[in-house]
């Protein structure tokens, strides 16, 4: 929850917040009224606790004004951050515990000296004023600049630029090794502001901060993706500027960046910055008067609603769509190659998942997981059915088999604590909170693939049709304004026998479930198979032509994007020692177990 949140929680209870922090003032019409911030006797000090401006104070005596986060700060003698926590607290907000990777903490190179003549020269021939160069603590290392990122004033990374160009022009740049990304320019912010400016380089941060604009620089440059994956880690000391100005490159990859770090940071606090030339330095360098920054930061502007745009804005990407720049369509392939070219995971969709109980609705979906994760993609599986350590098992066993070494299990764990998040819960979901914790993950952490196994654990009976209408058009928002899937889990009604397959007119509850998300898929265990080897084998018959039938069908019943394309059905066999789905008949694993078991039962599995 940043400051803009916290502002606004705090004006709807402004009368109890004054009351809170000045405890000896008393009401005047729509104010709340004291001698000063610190509860002297007087009439200096007011507090709109109703109307348009409610919220707002000033002390008259003294000149101070401002919200009432400023009214904590000043009352408790709190710092900002400090300030913030105090405010949750009141407000009943709990933190979420963050857990990300351990990184190392660098040391300076020994051969790190303070900046030399040479530096000195080339940050001067950038424009750069020796206080602005001091602000920033830059050093030297044999003859590169190094640019330290502190944090309270430890340090968290550090990048080296060589200040001769290679012979095409680029710049050459490396940083620390195994350190946590971290904004560089923290030491030159005041700590009380509430506006900040990021930007696409640490000269151009020295830039900025010389124009008198305070700013940082992101580690890794423009560009989305992994490139923006900071986020993570300065998320808590972002939350207190509601005000956040994106000055990247002029150039596509830093309109990217702009669009990535506002999507995930928030797009009503972020303002886009457009500058008259390619970078703040350059601008400095040809000579841009600092008026005219003013007015390109008085003119910069919030990224419009994802809904409404011109039709000539998607031209490019509906050239895309017939001819991809990087020669890849998005999204992800299903791990079975018969489905390569008819079926793909693509972004900002939703698909069900459905089948009879016991079909292995749950393990198969796993198996995609676990593919998306081969892809550098980021998942969060919600199982309400199955505890978070079972699901993990079930994983690991599909990479492992039945009884992997403990130290084969540590090195899976490990993989999987990349990519795999759990909303751990068991029992009945609660719909808002999940959808919170979603929108947080992919903001925070850009996780992208959702699982939510299963529809009949959001608390919702299987008659209300409204409830479950209103929870897929929820899921279908969330996924275009994120670019994120989501897979939803499904049962079937019981039909005449479990030998046919369902279909999706077949899956419980309201049939908006299948007319509103764009793909539906059904998993269906073969019965049929096992039933006719039974027969088989108890009459002396052959098998092995009973054998060569699929195990599982996997049936493409809906597809909005690819449509009779993708639509079928497609064979599977069930390989039990991996508990995986595969497209050949394993002859070594089908020796060692009983023709008949199949695929065991979810609740066994």
């Amino acid at each position: 929850m940043d400051i803009t949140e916290l502002s606004r929680l705090l004006s709807d209870r402004a009368e109890s917040v004054a009351i809170h922090l000045l405890p000896n003032g008393k009401k005047e019409h729509n104010e709340w009224v004291v001698g000063n911030i610190n509860g002297h006797p007087g009439k200096s000090c007011k507090v709109r606790i109703e109307g348009s401006k409610k919220g707002v104070w000033s002390d008259f005596a003294t000149g101070d004004k401002g919200d009432l986060i400023d009214l904590w700060k000043m009352a408790r003698g709190l710092s900002f951050k400090d300030a913030l926590k105090d405010i949750k607290l009141y407000l009943g907000i709990r933190e979420e515990k963050r857990e990300v990777k351990e990184h190392k903490r660098p040391k300076l190179p020994k051969t790190t000296t303070k900046i030399q003549k040479s530096i000195i020269e080339y940050l001067r021939g950038r424009g750069l004023k020796d206080e602005s160069i001091k602000a920033y603590k830059v050093y030297e290392d044999n003859g590169k600049i190094l640019f330290p990122s502190f944090r309270h004033d430890e340090l968290i990374f550090y990048k080296h630029l060589a200040i001769e160009r290679t012979e095409n022009g680029k710049k050459t740049t490396w940083v620390s090794p195994e350190c946590e990304p971290c904004l560089f320019g923290w030491q030159a912010i005041d700590p009380e502001r509430r506006e900040i400016v990021i930007c696409e380089g640490e000269i151009d941060a020295m830039t900025l901060y010389q124009y008198g604009k305070p700013a940082v620089s992101v580690p890794f440059g423009g560009g989305a993706g992994g490139k923006q994956n900071w986020i993570e880690y300065e998320w808590e000391n972002l939350e207190q500027y509601e005000v956040i100005y994106l000055c990247m490159d002029m150039d596509e990859e830093g309109k990217r960046a702009s669009r990535e770090i506002a999507n995930r940071l928030g797009l009503h606090r972020c303002k886009i910055v457009e500058l008259p030339h390619k970078d703040a330095n350059e601008c400095l360098k040809i000579g841009v008067a600092p008026i005219d920054i003013f007015t390109a930061f008085s003119n910069s502007y919030t990224i419009d609603p994802d809904e409404l745009k011109r039709a000539g804005v998607f031209t490019k990407a509906v050239i895309e769509k017939y001819y991809p720049s990087n020669g890849k369509q998005p999204g992800y392939n299903l791990p079975w190659e018969k489905t390569h070219g008819r079926i793909r995971i693509l972004p900002s969709e939703v698909s069900v998942w459905a089948g009879y109980n016991g079909a292995g609705k749950s393990l198969f979906l796993g198996q995609v997981m676990v593919e998306a994760l081969k892809q550098s993609l980021k998942a969060c599986i919600a199982s309400f059915e199955m505890s978070a350590e079972k699901t993990l098992y079930r994983l690991i066993y599909q990479e492992l088999g039945s009884q992997p070494a403990k130290v084969q299990i540590q090195t899976e764990m490990e993989k999987l604590n990349t990519g795999l998040w759990i909303f751990d819960l068991v029992g009945t979901g609660k719909p808002d909170k999940m959808m919170e914790v979603f929108k947080y993950a992919y903001q925070r952490y850009g996780i992208s693939q959702f699982v939510v196994d299963s529809l009949a654990k959001l608390g919702m009976a299987e008659d209300d049709y409204a409830g479950q209408k209103q929870i897929v058009e929820r899921f279908g928002d969330f996924v275009r304004q994120t670019n994120a899937h989501i897979h939803l889990i499904a049962h079937a009604r019981k039909g005449r026998d479990e030998f046919s397959p369902p279909r999706k007119m077949d899956i419980k509850g309201t049939g908006a479930i299948t007319d509103m998300v764009d793909n539906v898929y059904i998993i269906h265990r073969n019965k049929a198979k096992y039933k006719e080897l039974a027969n088989a084998k108890a009459n002396n018959k052959p098998i092995s032509d009973i054998l060569k039938k699929p195990d599982t069908l996997l049936i493409c019943d809906k597809s909005r994007e690819n449509g009779s394309d993708a639509e079928g059905i497609y064979g599977l066999y069930f390989d039990n020692y991996f508990r995986i789905f595969t497209e050949e008949r394993r002859e070594f694993y089908e020796s060692n177990r009983n023709d008949i078991q199949g695929l065991p039962d979810e609740e066994q599995a």
